[in-house]
């Protein structure tokens, strides 16, 4: 009897002591990896807090170069514009100098031109009363003084001045003076019978009016 009560309190003491701590009775490799997966998951958490924060600040640095560029944008379409502007400006002046200066010289020549229309008229003349001398010396000075007139001509008309059509012409009082008006059959009302003086004109102004005589 003995016996069995000592086999029987040996039998309750293993019992026991396997009952006894549920926790420490895990193998030691599953307590590592307890211990391992405890450390990574707090690691995680500190981590997370640092990633949230660079990512805030790499989004406020992509909108702050975004702002630059939208600003660079603008100053360029400023620049441009002014630019064009300018550029446009400088043009309108350059045109308008152009014809200022075109506009002066016209007036320079037409000036000196007017002044030497009478010589031109006298040699007109001159060679029209030498005509009628028929002597040898007459012919000679005629023939001088047609060369001379013919060289003036030409110098006008580099200048850029032209003689204005008046003989046969119907009487255009923007060009033509009306000196006289005569009664001529043989010819249209308004029509030009004869040229007293030679009009010119350079480009679209008048130098001075053709006198004429006209036509009733």
């Amino acid at each position: 009897m003995t016996e069995y009560n000592d086999k029987h309190d040996d039998l309750n003491e293993e019992l026991n002591s396997t009952d006894a701590d549920p926790v420490s009775a895990e193998p030691e490799a599953d307590q590592n990896l307890t211990a391992e997966a405890n450390a990574t998951e707090e690691v995680g958490e500190t981590e997370r807090p640092a990633r949230t924060a660079a990512g805030r600040a790499k989004q406020k640095e992509l909108r702050q170069l975004r702002d630059e560029v939208t600003k660079l944008t603008e100053q360029l379409d400023e620049a441009r514009d002014r630019y064009l502007r300018i550029s446009a400006e400088y043009e309108n002046y350059r045109r308008r100098t152009t014809q200022e200066k075109e506009r002066l010289y016209e007036d320079a020549v037409c000036k000196v031109a007017k002044v030497w229309l009478s010589v031109l008229d006298n040699m007109e003349r001159a060679a029209e009363a030498a005509a009628t001398i028929t002597s040898e010396d007459a012919v000679a000075v005629v023939a001088g003084v047609e060369m001379i007139q013919r060289q003036a001509t030409e110098v006008m008309k580099r200048l850029n001045i032209e003689e204005i059509p008046a003989l046969g012409e119907q009487f255009d009082p923007m060009l033509h003076e009306a000196v006289l008006q005569v009664d001529s059959p043989e010819h249209e009302s308004q029509e030009i019978v004869e040229v007293l003086a030679k009009g010119y004109i350079s480009g679209e102004r008048v130098i001075r009016h053709s006198r004429v005589k006209v036509a009733r």
